[in-house]
C-alpha cells in the first residue's frame, strides 16, 4: 500500500480544522488545530526508508550483512583448510569469535528486519492518522456552519458544543497516544540496532579500519600504517596488523 499522500491529509486537516477553529472560537478547537500541527508527518517517506532497514533477503537494500558474512565464510576456510598450520589458543580464540560473530550477524540481521517492518507499520499508522484528523476537521467544520444557523438558540448550541468538542478531543487523544506508542517503540529498535552493531565490531578486538586516503585528507594525519596485511605474533598469540609508520609501500 502506498503512503505517499499522508504528508498532504495532515496539511489538509490542519487547514480545515484552522478555518473551523476560527468560526467556532472556543478552546477546544484551537486544541485540536494544535494536536495536528505537531503530529503532521510523512508517511511515504517512512515507508521508504523501512526498505534500507531490512536485508536484501527481506525485501529490503541492506546487502552489507550478506557481504560481510560470505566474507568471513571465505576467511574461515581459508584458516581451516587443507595444508594450514596455524594451531593454539590464537586459533582457538579465532574460532571462538567466528563463531560469536556469525551468531551476532544473526541477531543483527534479525533486529534490522524487524525494525524496518516496524518503520512500515508505523507509517500505516501515521497514514491511519492522517484519514482520522481530516474527518475530524471535517466535523468540526460542518459543525461550525450548523453553529452559525443555530446560534440564535442558546442552549441547544451549547449542548452541541459540548458534545462535539469532547467527541472531537477525545479522538484526536487517542490517535496521539498511539503515535506516541509507535515513536517509543520505533526508539527501543533504533537503540537495539546501534547497540547491536557496536557489540558485533568488538567480537574481533584487533581488527581496525585502515584509513585510506580520503581519511588522511579529511583529518590532515598521516595514516598509523598503509598495510592490510596481518601478521600473527607470538608475544600476543594473536593476529597483529603489519605497522608500516615510514608510510610508502604496502608491506606484504
Amino acid at each position: 500500500m502506498s503512503y505517499e499522500s499522508g504528508k498532504g491529509l495532515y496539511y489538509k486537516a490542519a487547514a480545515t480544522a484552522l478555518g473551523a477553529a476560527v468560526l467556532i472560537r472556543r478552546p477546544w478547537a484551537f486544541y485540536i488545530v494544535s494536536m495536528i500541527g505537531i503530529m503532521i508527518s510523512d508517511p511515504g517517506r517512512m515507508s521508504g526508508s523501512s526498505k534500507t532497514w531490512r536485508t536484501t533477503d527481506n525485501g529490503g537494500t541492506t546487502s552489507e550483512l550478506a557481504a560481510l558474512e560470505e566474507q568471513l565464510k571465505q576467511l574461515q576456510a581459508t584458516v581451516t583448510g587443507t595444508g594450514t598450520t596455524w594451531e593454539g589458543t590464537a586459533r582457538q580464540k579465532f574460532d571462538e569469535a567466528y563463531a560469536e560473530f556469525t551468531k551476532s550477524l544473526a541477531t543483527l540481521r534479525s533486529t534490522r528486519n524487524a525494525t524496518g517492518e516496524a518503520v512500515d507499520q508505523s507509517a500505516k499508522l501515521y497514514y491511519i492518522g492522517g484519514l482520522t484528523f481530516v474527518s475530524i476537521a471535517g466535523m468540526m467544520l460542518t459543525y461550525a456552519l450548523a453553529m452559525l444557523a443555530v446560534k440564535r438558540y442558546v442552549p441547544f448550541a451549547y449542548m452541541l458544543d459540548l458534545k462535539v468538542g469532547k467527541a472531537a478531543v477525545s479522538a484526536g487523544r487517542k490517535v496521539l497516544i498511539k503515535h506516541g506508542i509507535a515513536v517509543t517503540l520505533l526508539g527501543t529498535l533504533f537503540y537495539q540496532a546501534v547497540q547491536q552493531s557496536e557489540a558485533s565490531g568488538k567480537l574481533f578486538p584487533t581488527m581496525k579500519g585502515v584509513p585510506n586516503e580520503l581519511d588522511t585528507l579529511k583529518s590532515g594525519d598521516l595514516p598509523e600504517f598503509s598495510s592490510t596485511a596481518l601478521e600473527y605474533s607470538v608475544e600476543s598469540h594473536s593476529l597483529m596488523p603489519k605497522l608500516d609508520t615510514q608510510g610508502g609501500l604496502p608491506r606484504t
